[in-house]
Parts: C-alpha cells; structure tokens; sequence
C-alpha cells in the first residue's frame, strides 16, 4: 500500500491542499479558484508544476452535485454525483462500464473506495492535528495521484457547506 498524506492549509483564501508522503516530501499541491461559478480545483505535480487533474463542479440547477474530474489535457477521467441529500452517497463513474463505490462515514472521514468489491484505498483523518489532516492508503496496482484527485472532490463535494 502507498501511504500518502493530505494537508489542508487554514486560514488560506480558497481551497488550497498540501499532499505529502510518509516521509513528509511534499508531491502534489491543489489550489481552488476563489472567483468561480461552483468549485474549481487544480491539482500540480510539485516537481514539475505540471497540471495533473482539475477538478470542477458541475454548476446545473439540480439538488445533487455533480464533479467532474479532468486530466491535464482537458480530458474527462471521471464524474462524482451525489446520490442523496441526507446522508452522503457518492457515485464514482470512470465510464460507461465501469463504476466505484464508496463505503463508510464521509462526515467523519472514514470510509473506503472499492472498485468490484476490491480495495482501491481508505481515507482515515488524523485527530489532533493543526487543520485537516488525512492519512491516505492505497493500493499498489492504483494511481496514487488520481486516488487523491477523488479523495479532495468528496472532500469538496462532501464539506463545501460547512467551509463557507
């Protein structure tokens, strides 16, 4: 399993995250548009500050979000919708044929993904730490990069309202 961590910085003017290692090296830093209609976040490589994913909510006139995760080429990997309005469940659609699900507690950070019943990762948030902080494990056989990109969109999608 691939451990990684997610920081999220207080007290900062948009959404902006830190992802980390187990070694506390830095990998990929995220940044929301301030000034959007709906949430935009972008997600760089921090040895290149390469744009890997960007992530955007889909702006309709509906009850249920809609996410929609994107590569750096302005490719679609993947749309997030809100299932209910009460108690959050997520839908995770690569493509037509291929789906994720989510299992857990999304309010207390402690839930899981699957893809066909099997482990992709877990998300823990860490208790007693300076702002949130959540420990990421992942499966080998998965991209630990666009593992994180669906971590943070449940995070927006999840906690927008009580951010703001």
């Amino acid at each position: 399993m691939t451990k990684l961590y997610i920081k999220q910085k207080v007290f900062s003017f948009g959404e902006k995250y830190n992802v980390y290692d187990e070694f506390k090296n830095k990998k990929f830093y995220c940044e929301g548009s301030v000034f959007s209609w709906g949430s935009k976040i972008k997600m760089y490589n921090k040895d290149t500050n390469e744009l890997v994913f960007v992530i955007r909510q889909q702006v309709k006139f509906s009850l249920y979000k809609k996410y929609l995760i994107y590569d750096g080429n302005n490719n679609l990997l993947a749309t997030v919708k809100q299932k209910s309005l009460f108690k959050p469940k997520l839908e995770i659609v690569l493509n037509e044929s291929e789906k994720y699900t989510c299992k857990g507690d999304f309010f207390s950070y402690n839930f899981q993904i699957l893809d066909d019943g099997l482990l992709i990762g877990s998300v823990t948030k860490r208790v007693l730490s300076w702002g949130d902080t959540y420990m990421l494990d992942i499966s080998e056989n998965f991209d630990p990069s666009f593992f994180v990109a669906i971590v943070i969109t449940i995070d927006d999608c999840v906690h927008r309202e009580n951010k703001g």
